[in-house]
């Protein structure tokens, strides 16, 4: 699962998208076993950033 979501985090971080990885895939990344993969992603609440994730999700193109 972790390997699947890293060509989004990466577009994300190209396209300088202002987020935080919270809920279970955040736990995980922390180091604690987790029997379940949810992934919550909290982003800045502003126009421009809004944008800059539907362009990074665009870039990254079909996945989770």
């Amino acid at each position: 699962m972790l390997n699947r979501l890293q060509g989004v985090f990466r577009s994300f971080q190209r396209h300088d998208v202002k987020y935080v990885v919270i809920g279970g895939i955040a736990i995980i990344l922390h180091g604690v076993p987790r029997a379940t993969f949810d992934l919550e992603i909290l982003i800045e609440a502003a126009p421009d950033n809004a944008r800059r994730l539907l362009d990074a999700r665009l870039d990254a193109g079909p996945g989770p």
